[in-house]
C-alpha cells in the first residue's frame, strides 16, 4: 500500500512521456531520389548526422548508419536502374542496400550544405560497362552521347521541298 502511489505516478509519468529515446540516436527522416540520364542522386536527411560508412560490392551499395533510426523510412521504388532498396537494423546501426542493374562507374557520397544532409551519387553502368570493364574504367567519367539523327528515309526528308517548304506554293 505505501509504494503503490509512487509506482502509479511513475507510471502514469513515463507513459505520459512515452518510451526513453536514447541520447545521440540520429533518425532517418527521408531519403529524396532524383535521376539523370546516367546518375542517380540520393538524398539522405536526418535529424542529425551520423557517423556513416559506403561500401561498393559489385552491383551492391550498402550504407551503413551507426547510432541511427530509420523504422518509419520509405525506401525509393525500384526501376530499372535501382532494381531493389532494404533497410536493416542491427546493433545500434542501419544498414541501406541498393542494388542496381548494373555495376556503378563511380560511387561518391557528400555531405550538403545541411549539416544534417548525406548525398549519395551514383554513375550508373551498362551493358556495354558489364561486358568490357577494362576499355570503361578508362572512360571512367566519360558519358554515351544520345545524338539525335534525322531519318532520311522519311518521306518528308525525300520530298524536293524539304529545306524550303515555301516553293511548294
Amino acid at each position: 500500500m505505501r509504494y503503490t502511489l509512487p509506482l502509479i505516478l511513475f507510471t502514469f509519468l513515463f507513459l505520459l512521456t512515452g518510451p526513453p529515446v536514447v541520447i545521440g540516436e540520429s533518425i532517418l527522416n527521408k531519403i529524396s531520389r532524383s535521376d539523370n540520364k546516367d546518375r542517380i542522386k540520393l538524398v539522405l536527411q536526418f535529424s542529425k548526422l551520423p557517423k556513416y560508412d559506403v561500401v561498393t560490392n559489385v552491383r551492391r551499395i550498402n550504407v551503413i548508419l551507426t547510432d541511427t533510426n530509420a523504422t518509419e523510412l520509405k525506401m525509393p521504388k525500384p526501376d530499372s536502374y535501382l532494381v531493389k532498396s532494404l533497410r536493416q537494423q542491427k546493433k545500434g546501426q542501419t544498414e541501406l542496400s541498393f542494388f542496381l542493374r548494373h555495376p556503378p562507374k563511380n560511387v561518391s557520397v557528400t555531405q550538403g550544405g545541411n549539416a544534417n544532409v548525406l548525398i549519395i551519387e551514383i554513375i550508373l553502368g551498362n551493358s556495354l560497362s558489364t561486358k568490357y570493364p577494362d576499355i570503361t574504367a578508362q572512360l571512367k567519367d566519360v558519358s554515351f552521347l544520345q545524338r539525335k539523327e534525322t531519318d532520311f528515309t522519311h518521306p518528308l526528308r525525300l520530298s524536293q521541298f524539304a529545306e524550303d517548304w515555301k516553293e511548294a506554293f
